[in-house]
Order: C-alpha cells, then structure tokens, then sequence
C-alpha cells in the first residue's frame, strides 16, 4: 500500500461566495456587532459553507468538480436577520430566518451527488450562516440588525489552508 503524503490532500468546501457589495453589507455588520475583544474572521473569509469537504487529493477534487459541473443552478435570494451566538464554538454567526427552497435543494442535490468522491454528509442539521467573530466571550444582549439581502447568482469550490496568520481561503471555480 502506497503512503500518501499530507501535501497530496488540499482542504475543500463548496460556498455561497459574497459579491463586493454583498461583503461590504456583511463587514459593516460584522465591525458593529463584534465587541472589543472577538476576533473578526477575516473579511476576505466571510462566506456561507455549503458543504465542506475536508481534504481531498487530486482524483476527489476532480470527481467534486465533475459533480458540480452536472448541477444546474438556479438564482435565489437568501435574506438575513438574525445573530445567533454559538456558545460552543464562541462564534457570532449572522443567519437567516428562512431558508429559501433553492438553498436546500442545492444543499440536497451537492451532498447527495459528492458520495461517489468520497465524501460522506454531516449527520448535523445544515443551518447556512456567515460566521463574524472567533474567540468571542458572552454576546451583547439585545442588538438589532437590519436585514441583508444577499441576491446568490452561483456557488464556489473553495480551498482552505491555515497559516501562521490564520485561515486564507481562495476560491477555485465558481458556477453559475
């Protein structure tokens, strides 16, 4: 049997990807709703995971890709309003409401499709969200927000490494 190095395996997620205006919407929620001491997950980070994958070598992240590639898309617009604090986790998420029926079926037809690639689905309820801030203590009780209204015009296959300074995530391919 062949050892594989940990080089050989790339991290992968498949996301809802904000366009500019979108990210501009979630930094300014994510600056007045984090306190002092949370540290912000990285603007250029923020996102909604679809499915994360794990690490994956290269014959997998072909056959997610090939799978992707059978997927048609379909516009929707996901609305959200609501900050849940993960205590757990000691994360500030920003979430929605209502999940829209064309969220849940990509969410479905990925997570379905991916099995032949080696990817096994998350016995865990998906509960799409923008995570804001890491390492935060107790929420602040009682903050408004106004709702963000994303318009999702595709997904992304995105590839996670961690670094000394933190998660960088860089986008693969995207379809729409």
């Amino acid at each position: 049997m062949t050892k594989t190095k940990k080089d050989d395996y790339t991290r992968l997620f498949f996301a809802l990807w904000p366009s500019s205006s979108v990210r501009k919407q979630l930094i300014a929620i994510q600056k007045q709703q984090a306190p002092e001491l949370a540290s912000l997950v990285s603007p250029d980070n923020l996102h909604i995971t679809l499915v994360f994958l794990g690490c994956m070598n290269a014959e997998q992240q072909r056959c997610v890709m090939t799978v992707a590639d059978t997927i048609v898309f379909q516009p929707f617009q996901i609305t959200l309003d609501q900050l849940q604090y993960r205590k757990r986790q000691q994360m500030l998420w920003l979430c929605s409401s209502k999940i829209p029926d064309e969220l849940h079926l990509l969410y479905a037809t990925l997570s379905t499709g991916l099995a032949p690639c080696g990817y096994v689905a998350a016995e865990r309820a998906f509960i799409p969200h923008v995570a804001l801030t890491r390492k935060q203590g107790k929420p602040q009780k009682g903050r408004a927000i106004a709702p963000l209204t994303w318009p999702v015009d595709g997904f992304a296959l995105v590839e996670s490494q961690t670094l000394e300074s933190g998660a960088v995530y860089r986008v693969l391919k995207t379809w729409q």
